[in-house]
């Protein structure tokens, strides 16, 4: 399986790993679309999507699960 992967606003921000936490920086006060999926055999898979506005010093973290089958939408939730 390809390691998945965030698009901020639509531009690919980082690639990631399975399991690991990342950071990603994000200008607070304005509204950020945020897409996580991985690459699959016919393109972006178990998207999931999730609109975020940061408060100045503000830091969320996040948690991406992805579905049993790759042909369905994944995940994303806040965590503490």
């Amino acid at each position: 399986m390809s390691q998945p992967q965030i698009i901020v606003n639509g531009v690919l921000a980082q690639n990631l790993r399975w399991n690991k936490e990342v950071f990603v920086p994000l200008s607070s006060g304005i509204q950020h679309q945020i897409e996580i999926n991985f690459p699959y055999i016919l393109g972006p898979s178990c998207r999931a999507n999730m609109v975020v506005v940061l408060q100045p010093g503000q830091v969320l973290r996040f948690r991406y699960k992805t579905s049993f089958f790759v042909t369905s939408s994944g995940n994303i939730s806040q965590i503490d």
